[in-house]
């Protein structure tokens, strides 16, 4: 049994799919890897059932029905065998030090860390928009519910264990479903920290889930729903501000400008 399950949904992004399995080519011996195909087109799914068997013994599995990506990553982790699971986007990237680290790491320590995080860095066109280098004691319970997180899940590892106990994704939130996870995960356990190169975030394509404003304000109410009792006052006033003034569009124009002052400074 290969002790890391990589689970990667995708859909209608070939181009995407193919340079992340790119990166776990030569780690296959090491590591399961399983695509999970959220009802893409019959074209795209043709070519993503190609990629994907370039790749050996990489499990590729079609929805022909879109079930949203929580859908997608729950039946992944149903099918894996791992002992620790990886659920990487199909836009982000993992160098091959960050993997051969995380081998390492879980192969060593694998009865110990039950949920560990890594670097990562928001990338545009090439250029280093932001880093996210996290700390342990920035990553709790107290933090989240207070504060929020740092990296996405495409920098984490989880052990199958501590995801099956709090029971996978939650397929009913449209959006934050990182958030979500992250925090009902600090709950059971504390974070380590793994220091290695930095996953690659694309935050330059029009298809993530940040962009889209509607199913961001949907999202946000449905997480104070679920998690009103447990968030602190000051966490539950910024989600009810952000809703009230339509903060994810003003965010996604503030962004771009940022985005475009940091590629000035840096050209």
């Amino acid at each position: 049994m290969k002790i890391v399950s990589t689970v990667i949904p995708t859909k209608n992004r070939h181009e995407f799919l193919k340079n992340v399995l790119e990166s776990f080519r030569a780690f296959v011996e090491d590591l399961e890897i399983i695509v999970i195909d959220d009802g893409s087109s019959p074209e795209q799914a043709s070519r993503n059932k190609s990629i994907s068997e370039t790749i050996p013994e990489c499990k590729y599995i079609y929805f022909d029905k879109s079930k949203g990506a929580p859908a997608a990553r729950n039946y992944g982790l149903s099918i894996s065998s791992g002992e620790y699971i990886w659920f990487i986007d199909d836009d982000d990237f993992a160098p091959p030090q960050a993997i051969k680290d995380v081998l390492k790491f879980t192969g060593e320590r694998s009865s110990h860390s039950l949920a560990i995080l890594l670097p990562m860095n928001a990338m545009y066109q090439n250029i280093i928009v932001e880093q996210f280098v996290p700390v342990e004691k920035e990553n709790t319970f107290d933090i989240y519910r207070d504060r929020g997180h740092e990296v996405t899940t495409s920098g984490a590892i989880f052990s199958k264990k501590i995801i099956s106990e709090i029971g996978g994704w939650d397929e009913f939130l449209v959006a934050g479903q990182d958030t979500d996870l992250f925090l009902r995960v600090s709950r059971l356990t504390n974070f380590t920290v793994l220091k290695t190169e930095p996953i690659i975030q694309n935050i330059g394509h029009s298809q993530r889930i940040t962009r889209a404003v509607i199913k961001q304000q949907i999202g946000k109410i449905q997480f104070l729903r679920k998690h009103w009792k447990i968030l602190t006052l000051r966490r539950r006033l910024y989600y009810l501000l952000t809703l009230l003034f339509w903060m994810p569009l003003f965010l996604n124009c503030g962004f771009k400008v940022y985005v475009h002052l940091k590629i000035s400074k840096q050209t």
